[in-house]
């Protein structure tokens, strides 16, 4: 039975039509021919051509137009269709038969929410894309006005109709040989013309792209409800392919919430899960659980110093002895961007436990190759056990890192088992951060200042400037009893600031016109550089303070050498160019980077008390002291020995070429009124 819907017989009526007129048109065009009018022949010829392409165009433009909005419509209406299924499947009672978890329904809908986003995003870009393809139709006939517009809108929607990136050539032809443009015009409208076939093609590829998505938004939806279709099917729980796919999922969402990206060990809560399984079976047998929480030292300065990049590569190289240094039973976890946990369950004993971790801190001590970077590091660690230290799962933990932040502060590079008075140490350390923040706003923080002498007259030529913090609980405490908290409560700056502003009160108050030069050294953080307007802030407190650069000097440790972005560079550059010498404090016992020496504007090299004071000992601290003073004479540097306690030492030291002394045999650190009452020279027997 014939379906003669009113679309079909209006396109028959079009097509009878267009016979018609070609039809009139051809017997019309030959009668004059005979008759011998060519031109009026060739008229009427072209003229019904025009009448056909126009009507030709009309109708493919309406079929295109709602092919278009049937398509959109359709799948809106499909859509809907599907998602009310679904509510009603996923809307069954519990107890119904279906052995669906919560986590698999949610699982499903979120990725069928997803891809229907998807799906609405592609249904507006084809829009778009019809949208902008009007709209090239519309600018084809503005650019050619004085053609016929109908014409040639007729003339691209019957290229349109016909075939895509083949049809345009002839029609724009057709076009310019019916009208008056120039050549330039007719390039113009050629170019439109081809902007209106790009975009007819983007057009369909939106449509497959829309195609596409709606296979694939089909298929989640149809595997969503596979398992709630089940029930009408046979009544079974679930077939294997939909338990594999759902466990797939689960299995990938559990490793990511369970173990670290950079290192694929457990995470924090990873390790909290093998925890509370491992003391719960404990519990049961009677056996332990040892703890051994790992800190890298001095971690955080290579991932500032030379880049997020080389601290990934390290904490891998790190992860990986850390494996290989344990038994095949225990578990390795990495707990934050330093800190590593590994998991010793068994009985294992005291002697056993330390044979652990002398072996890891031995194995962390040894250089890290890192592609082009060689990189030394140690390693502080932490014991702590269960049920000994505590029977708590949580606060074991805890307990190992306490352990692990004794070591640190006992000198790093060793381990340390877990003790009951560490956690009172942790709780006064908040207290005494507390009372620091109290101490600098009441203004409990001084300068004391210990002499620096010239080995070849004795004469009294400068001074370091070291912080003390008279607290009235505890009474005078000395930098390392607070700077490192400063340090981690983020108080360093503001305590830096001050330190450097008083330095600069005083440098200026025992320089000026008529006396001699005694230059006041400050030491400055890593933090501080870190802050990066460090070189403004130095700038505005010597004008503030009207020191000169050369009346201070700025000194540094070692670690800062390593910054590779050239942020410290940088900043040291820009101290030189104000005229502040620099001086590396504690040389010898950091990162010993030797060939920076040559790179940065260091001025002055202080050796550390360690060398110095074993100087007459053995030859090997001699023979370390001699390199440096070679090294800074080469270099044009000064050297500075630190920790100078006996006249022998003095002796020694300056027949090794150096130039400055500081240490107790000169005096100690004294307070701003009682240094000025220091002679100017320093009448030592010489040995």
């Amino acid at each position: 039975m014939a379906n003669n819907s009113p679309g079909k017989l209006k396109a028959a009526a079009s097509s009878s039509v267009a016979a018609s007129i070609i039809t009139s048109a051809l017997a019309g065009a030959v009668v004059l021919f005979a008759l011998g009018g060519l031109a009026v022949a060739s008229f009427i010829l072209a003229a019904a051509l025009l009448a056909l392409s126009i009507l030709l165009a009309k109708r493919a433009k309406k079929i295109y137009r709602k092919e278009i909005r049937a398509a959109i419509l359709g799948e809106q209406m499909r859509m809907q269709e599907i998602w009310e299924k679904r509510e009603a499947k996923w809307s069954c009672e519990p107890g119904d038969g279906l052995h669906i978890t919560p986590y698999q329904i949610d699982m499903a809908h979120m990725q069928a929410e997803d891809h229907k986003h998807i799906l609405a995003h592609e249904v507006q870009q084809l829009s778009y894309h019809t949208e902008a393809l009007n709209a090239l139709v519309k600018e084809v006939g503005d650019i050619a006005g004085h053609i016929d517009r109908l014409a040639l809108n007729a003339a691209v929607e019957a290229a349109r109709a016909t075939d895509i990136g083949h049809g345009f050539a002839g029609v724009v032809d057709e076009i310019c040989k019916l009208s008056t443009l120039s050549a330039e015009s007719a390039r113009k409208t050629a170019h439109t013309i081809e902007l209106v076939n790009l975009s007819i093609a983007a057009t369909l590829q939106a449509s497959a792209e829309f195609t596409r998505h709606d296979a694939l938004v089909g298929g989640v939806i149809d595997e969503a409800l596979f398992a709630l279709q089940a029930k009408e099917r046979d009544n079974k729980i679930l077939t294997q392919m939909n338990v594999s796919a759902r466990q797939r999922i689960t299995d990938m969402v559990q490793h990511q919430a369970d173990f670290d990206t950079l290192t694929n060990l457990p995470n924090r809560r990873g390790l909290a899960v093998k925890l509370f399984e491992e003391t719960a079976s404990a519990k049961l047998v009677g056996g332990n659980v040892t703890l051994l929480h790992i800190g890298l030292d001095r971690f955080k300065q290579i991932n500032e110093t030379m880049g997020h990049e080389v601290g990934d590569l390290l904490l891998l190289r790190a992860a990986e002895r850390i494996r290989k240094n344990i038994g095949a039973a225990d578990t390795v976890a990495r707990l934050c961007a330093d800190e590593f946990v590994v998991v010793i369950n068994g009985a294992a004993s005291k002697p056993y436990l330390k044979l652990v971790a002398k072996q890891l801190v031995a194995e962390m001590g040894k250089p890290f190759e890192l592609n082009v970077h060689t990189v030394c590091v140690s390693a502080s660690i932490g014991l702590a056990s269960y049920p000994s230290d505590t029977d708590n799962p949580e606060k074991l933990l805890n307990c190992a890192a306490q352990a692990m932040r004794a070591s640190k502060a006992g000198g790093r590079n060793s381990f340390q088992f877990y003790s009951k008075e560490f956690s009172t140490s942790a709780h006064e350390k908040l207290l005494l951060e507390r009372d620091l923040r109290d101490g600098i706003a009441r203004g409990e923080l001084e300068l004391h200042y210990q002499p620096k002498v010239n080995f070849a007259d004795d004469a009294l030529i400068g001074s370091e400037a070291l912080v003390r913090w008279n607290c009235p609980q505890r009474g005078t405490m000395q930098p390392d009893q607070f700077i490192a908290i400063a340090e981690d409560c983020g108080l360093i700056a503001e305590i830096g600031a001050w330190a450097l502003r008083e330095a600069c009160r005083t440098a200026s108050a025992w320089n000026g016109a008529g006396k001699p030069l005694h230059k006041v050294a400050i030491n400055m953080s890593a933090r501080q550089f870190q802050a990066g307007d460090l070189a403004q802030t130095v700038v505005n407190i010597l004008e503030e303070t009207g020191c000169c650069p050369e009346w201070i000097e700025l000194e540094i440790t070692e670690s800062l050498l390593l910054d590779e972005r050239g942020d410290a560079l940088e900043t040291l550059e820009t101290f030189r160019a104000l005229g502040i010498s620099i001086a590396i404090d504690d040389f010898g016992t950091g990162y010993s980077a030797l060939s920076y020496l040559a790179r940065y504007p260091i001025n002055t090299l202080k050796i550390d008390k360690s060398f110095t004071s074993q100087v007459l000992a053995d030859g090997y601290h001699a023979e370390v002291v001699k390199a440096i003073v070679s090294i800074a004479h080469s270099l044009n540097q000064q050297v500075v020995a630190e920790g100078v306690e006996t006249s022998e030492q003095a002796a020694a030291l300056r027949g090794y070429g150096c130039h400055i002394a500081q240490g107790f045999l000169y005096g100690k650190p004294l307070e701003k009124s009682v240094f000025e009452r220091l002679p100017h020279s320093f009448e030592l027997e010489r040995a």
